[in-house]
């Protein structure tokens, strides 16, 4: 609705992972330097976790649009959580011929049988396997032995885990020792802090058409930044809300007045509702408290 208004070509903030928006902060670049080298030198294991919304998904774009065309790859986006609908999932993502009656151990070794078969090929084999957080410690352990097919020089399955920081207090367990003493490269998205918040805000503003204009004012990104947390995703939803404001309004540029209106209809909209009748039951128990 705003875009003819701004001048903007396309949407700056919208909610989709489109990796014409990526930001290139000094974490992503640094995620994304060592993602690409564990798939290039065949290290084995990586670990990517973050909050939700600190662009996990946009990352692992990223990591796909750059590999070469050696590599092969195969993304479970949600991944089961039975052991061995998670080694069907990973043969139907590499399509590897099965039958669908086959055991754990069949599958295992068809998948072993594929990797070597891509290995005299040539092919570099990735597995990414996203929200892991969700995974039992078992399948975990699954993943281990996946983890172990090798070669005497180099490893033939390239896994990365993706996943909230549940994943990485679960990796911290004892149990899964073994499988955190395999992990080559580990990395971890944080927020944003304020001086990336303004720089990110521009960068989408930038590629979205309007290069070096500045459609909001300081303050209101301080007021952005502070409500969001440094959450891209946030700031995203916050942004493009300002934006249809102040089209609302025929204004030019966000100030505080507006940033400030949305985002308290946004914490309005978050707020937690009663259950029916829970004012009520409130006003009744201070009652007899005071009695």
């Amino acid at each position: 609705m705003y875009l003819e208004h701004f001048g903007l070509r396309e949407e700056p903030f919208r909610m989709t992972p489109d990796p014409t928006f990526f930001f290139p902060s000094k974490q992503h670049r640094a995620a994304i330097a060592g993602l690409i080298y564990l798939v290039e030198f065949r290290k084995g294991f990586g670990i990517l976790t973050g909050g939700i919304g600190t662009g996990k998904t946009m990352l692992c774009r990223i990591l796909l649009s750059r590999l070469g065309p050696d590599a092969r790859t195969a993304l479970i986006v949600h991944p089961p959580r039975k052991r061995r609908e998670l080694l069907q999932a990973i043969v139907e993502e590499l399509e590897v011929p099965c039958d669908g009656q086959d055991s754990s151990y069949s599958l295992i070794d068809r998948i072993q049988q594929y990797l070597i078969g891509q290995l005299n090929a040539g092919q570099n084999v990735v597995l990414i396997i996203d929200e892991a957080q969700h995974l039992e410690s078992g399948v975990l352990e699954e993943i281990r032995m996946l983890s172990n097919m090798e070669t005497e020089k180099e490893k033939i399955l390239q896994i990365i885990l993706v996943g909230q920081e549940e994943l990485r207090d679960k990796m911290a367990t004892d149990e899964l020792r073994q499988l955190r003493q395999r992990v080559v490269v580990n990395c971890a998205l944080e927020p944003f802090s304020f001086n990336d918040t303004c720089d990110y805000i521009q960068h989408r503003i930038d590629v979205a058409g309007l290069p070096g204009v500045e459609l909001f004012d300081l303050e209101a990104i301080q007021m952005i930044h502070e409500f969001s947390e440094g959450v891209p995703r946030i700031i995203n939803a916050a942004c493009d809300r300002c934006l249809l404001a102040e089209f609302a309004k025929r204004s030019g540029r966000v100030g505080s007045e507006t940033a400030q209106s949305v985002l308290a209809e946004f914490s309005r909209l978050q707020a937690p509702v009663p259950a029916p009748g829970a004012a009520a039951m409130g006003r009744k128990a201070m009652t007899t408290l005071k009695r």
